[in-house]
């Protein structure tokens, strides 16, 4: 999971300590999906070398900032996350979301690519190539365009050792190895909000057991789908506050400064009902039979 590691070295060029969006609100204690830390706006060094601007401007309706949020993902590519549980050291009422993300990580099987999704993300792809060269779980990796013109790096991983401990079955050669990576070149304990946000399938499991699978899969499915934003709505429940956090890199004489943060918008048309394709698991009147044999047996007791 994304959230297991600690951050890497990093330096803080210029991080003033006043938190814009609420000055008397005490920090949320650590709970998974909430920041460790309040973020600040300033210029600091990632642990990859990577320079990093952060802006935080307060936002006022919160609800309205979400629902815009919600209305752009129809045609947009981002994320949105919500959740209305709260346990102390687990769980916490958070809210997080965000559109036209830079970078893509795809990954299926023991293959992978991560795009550029405009001209932001073309500015990370290479320090991105540098670090995935440098991890060991890399069998191949290459730089190609997209049919759109866009630069992305695809290649694979190699596969687990033949012999290892248990205890070191997660860190064989793994899909989670790039995400480790990733995680290193961007990270940096001054800014927690700042990272990979995404889906893990239930295939990733494959990467760690070689199991046949029983079930036949769709052609290229995707196993993970993770974005790297530089842009995020965040909004506190607890303490009713919203904020916008924004992000610009300089890396190898290259910024994203004043580049659009922009991305392909793509209008959401639904099938027509009578076009939707007719799934089930079960044959006309096979559910209804099953309960009939059940009312039997537990008749018998």
């Amino acid at each position: 999971e994304l959230d297991e590691h600690k951050p890497t070295s990093c330096r803080s060029l210029s991080m003033p300590t006043k938190r814009p969006h609420d000055t008397n609100a005490e920090p949320p204690s650590r709970n998974l999906g909430a920041p460790r830390v309040p973020t600040s706006p300033g210029r600091y060094v990632t642990g990859g070398g990577i320079t990093v601007d952060s802006s935080v401007t307060p936002l006022g309706d919160q609800r309205a900032e979400i629902d815009a949020l919600v209305s752009r993902l129809d045609s947009e590519r981002g994320c949105m996350f919500e959740s209305s549980y709260e346990f102390p050291g687990r769980y916490a009422r958070w809210t997080m979301g965000f559109v036209n993300p830079p970078l893509c990580f795809e990954a299926s099987g023991r293959t992978f690519a991560i795009e550029a999704l405009n001209a932001r993300g073309e500015v990370l792809v290479a320090p991105v190539h540098e670090a995935l060269s440098r991890c060991d779980a890399v069998e191949a990796i290459s730089l190609s365009q997209t049919e759109a013109g866009a630069a992305v790096l695809r290649g694979s991983v190699k596969p687990p050792a033949a012999g290892f401990a248990e205890e070191q079955r997660s860190r064989q050669h793994s899909i989670f190895s790039l995400v480790r990576a990733l995680r290193d070149l961007f990270s940096c304990e001054a800014e927690p909000m700042l990272g990979l946000y995404g889906a893990f399938g239930y295939d990733l499991t494959f990467q760690f057991e070689p199991i046949r699978p029983a079930q036949s899969r769709v052609a290229g499915a995707r196993d993970l789908l993770l974005y790297l934003p530089d842009e995020l709505l965040v909004v506190d429940i607890h303490t009713r506050g919203a904020w916008r956090l924004t992000y610009d890199f300089t890396v190898g004489g290259r910024s994203s400064a004043g580049l659009p943060r922009s991305g392909l918008a793509l209008p959401y048309v639904p099938l027509p009902e009578e076009q939707l394709p007719f799934r089930r698991d079960h044959a006309a009147g096979a559910f209804a039979s099953k309960v009939a044999r059940a009312k039997k047996e537990f008749e018998v007791g």
